[in-house]
């Protein structure tokens, strides 16, 4: 592998992850392998298929609005997501379970963690996978188990044969939480070398990696959720000893090619948890 691509998708990111791969299309730069994150499936899915993604981040309707925020929080995002408000009515009035507790039946009825309800149609997500699995490009993502604190990992075949068998970034803080004398609850304790075999690419993996938490935690795909609340940006898989990092910025109109680092392998990093690509902090 001699060129990978690691986009982290969640807060916002996907405008950058955009940028970034319209860059390298304008360069002409193509790589072995993409990781992606959250939001960012949808902006390389685009990438792979040759469509506008300039036009499905950024609504011609609202563009101009200055109150688009506010109304997207209000009344949702057509095809995407709407507000929970039939939901939390129909919570609201239900009839309380006793066996719960007066805390938790007075929490979901005022504080739900159900705040949108996704609209994506399920052919959208067959239709990201069926992209994914017909690239030549090496495909990767993840999504995340809660309640056991599990991340997945999945890919097309193309990743399967540039992933090396070992990660190659040790996650120290899940070794240091398990030796610590005062005890953990480790599901929250990101442990990448805990992570299964890559999956294979399906509709459900997609949808669950697109899975926000703000969905609520009732109807998760298959139990997981967006892949980003358990690490944003994968790379230990794309590492070895002759490998660099070049992190990019790069807004959606803008180019930027990474600098060449006279490696056997290079990787672009684009918005990896921090707020400045220039310095990628929490990567594993």
């Amino acid at each position: 592998m001699s060129l990978a691509f690691a986009l982290a998708g969640l807060g916002g990111f996907n405008a950058h992850g955009a940028g970034f791969l319209a860059a390298a299309g304008k360069w002409g730069i193509r790589p072995d392998l993409v990781t992606a994150t959250s939001g960012q499936l949808l902006v390389l899915a685009d990438w792979l298929s040759g469509k506008d993604r300039r036009a499905n981040l950024i609504s011609q309707e609202r563009a101009s609005n200055p109150l688009s925020q506010l109304q997207t929080v209000l009344f949702g995002y057509p095809g995407v997501f709407r507000p929970a408000y039939r939901e939390a009515l129909a919570r609201f009035t239900s009839v309380p379970n006793v066996h719960e507790g007066i805390l938790k039946m007075t929490v979901d009825r005022l504080l739900p963690a159900q705040e949108f309800v996704p609209e994506r149609p399920e052919s959208e997500f067959q239709g990201i996978a069926d992209i994914f699995n017909a690239s030549t490009i090496g495909v990767l993502f993840n999504s995340y188990e809660p309640k056991t604190g599990t991340g997945f990992l999945y890919g097309n075949e193309a990743a399967r044969k540039w992933l090396p068998p070992k990660k190659a970034i040790p996650n120290a803080q899940a070794a240091r939480a398990r030796q610590a004398e005062a005890p953990h609850d480790l599901r929250y304790v990101s442990d990448v070398s805990a992570e299964p075999a890559i999956l294979p690419v399906t509709a459900e993996a997609v949808k669950s990696a697109l899975w926000l938490s703000l969905y609520g935690f009732h109807n998760i795909p298959g139990g997981r959720m967006d892949g980003a609340y358990y690490r944003s940006c994968i790379v230990s898989e794309l590492l070895s000893s002759t490998a660099s990092l070049s992190p990019v910025r790069s807004p959606i109109a803008g180019t930027a090619r990474s600098r060449p680092t006279g490696s056997r392998c290079r990787i672009g990093i684009t918005k990896c948890g921090s707020r400045s690509a220039t310095r990628p902090r929490s990567m594993h």
